[in-house]
């Protein structure tokens, strides 16, 4: 809501406002909004930047160069971890349910074995 914001009253005046895509979350899970934007916003050579919760960090690092990679080539992925002293509410069980997600994802073949080196963070 900020970035929107800061953006349509042209406080960041100096970045043109075509060039950002703010996604909404909706009820689309992580890989449905990786599906949607390769599909809707092919992105190559350019830079990306994912704004995530640092919990949620560890699995979606890993979709960077799985299948479900939505990036084409030299395309650079920052991502912005949110709550990165894990101080939000719930934040140990979301930590444990995201260990279960990532073991079972793995297994699946949906999700790498590692984050990729590539990743900017």
């Amino acid at each position: 809501e900020d970035l929107e914001k800061a953006l349509n009253d042209r406080t960041l005046s100096h970045y043109p406002k075509d060039k950002f895509r703010i996604l909404e979350i909706g009820e689309a899970s992580t890989r449905g909004q990786f599906i949607s934007l390769k599909k809707d916003y092919p992105l190559s050579h350019t830079s990306v930047a994912v704004i995530t919760h640092a919990y949620h960090f560890p699995r979606v690092g890993r979709m960077i160069g799985s299948k479900w990679h939505p990036f084409g080539d030299e395309t650079k992925v920052f991502f912005y971890l949110v709550d990165r002293d894990f101080k939000a509410p719930g934040s140990s069980e979301d930590i444990m349910r995201e260990v279960e997600r990532i073991s079972r994802y793995i297994e699946n073949g949906d999700l790498n074995i590692s984050i990729s080196p590539e990743i900017i963070f």
